[in-house]
């Protein structure tokens, strides 16, 4: 960040007091409070100009300008701090260095992008530095802002032990969220548990159910078998209405 975001917040507290300076209020509470709103939303904006000159710039190819208009931007914006992650871990316009792309990735998942705790539980659960309690806590945090990934991700690992102590009701709670996300991976592993009884009761039909859900072209399968069927009920009773009739 350095001299750069330095630079940017200066040129946001200056504008913000300049503009302070021209309202009629002459509650100094009042002022403050007006101020600090003012504040607030120059930098904002100046982090989201700044994200989107980055971007643009990365897509040009001309990393040292995304370098400098990301810097100060990912402070207060998650996708300007993911860029610089991958930057850094990619090693575009600078050297590569995995020490601060896991600064930067970090600082995304602070911000709340779900892309990048995902990324982080990835890192502690399988990378060169694993650490269970890390893994577990990035995953729940995506996962309870509705990430279907952090939630399969969560569920294996209360499932499958990895680092933490088996729990297989958490196991189950996690798996259901991300099955009924959308999750055909989820789906699958919930016809399994219910077919054996883990972390729940046992329930074939249950089971055979959430197969179904894990396996869309057998759902598309069986309704064609189904019409058919009932295309097939619905012929022999206009044969059997027509002899009747005659």
């Amino acid at each position: 960040m350095g001299a750069i975001l330095v630079d940017s917040m200066q040129a946001c507290v200056r504008a913000a007091l300049q503009l302070l300076s021209t309202l009629p209020y002459e509650d100094v509470a009042m002022h403050r409070t007006i101020g600090v709103g003012l504040l607030c939303a120059l930098c904002m904006g100046a982090a989201r100009t700044d994200y989107a000159h980055g971007a643009d710039a990365i897509q040009r190819g001309d990393y040292a300008t995304a370098l400098r208009e990301l810097v100060p931007a990912a402070d207060s914006d998650a996708r300007a701090a993911s860029l610089l992650a991958e930057m850094y871990g990619k090693g575009l316009g600078t050297r590569a260095d995995q020490q601060q792309a896991l600064l930067w990735l970090r600082r995304a998942g602070e911000l709340g992008d779900r892309a990048a705790q995902v990324q982080l539980g990835d890192r502690y659960a399988h990378g060169s530095s694993q650490d269970a309690r890390e893994s577990l806590e990035w995953y729940r945090r995506s996962a309870e802002h509705g990430s279907q990934e952090a939630m399969f991700a969560l569920g294996r690992l209360y499932a499958d032990r990895r680092g933490v102590p088996q729990a297989p009701m958490e196991a189950f709670h996690w798996m259901q969220a991300a099955a009924e996300a959308g999750s055909p991976q989820a789906a699958a592993w919930l016809a399994e548990a219910y077919q054996n009884g883990f972390g729940t009761a046992p329930d074939a039909e249950k089971a055979a159910q959430w197969r179904l859900r894990a396996n869309p072209p057998m759902i598309a399968q069986a309704s064609r078998q189904n019409s058919a069927s009932n295309a097939a009920d619905s012929a022999n009773n206009v044969v059997q209405d027509c002899a009747a009739a005659g």
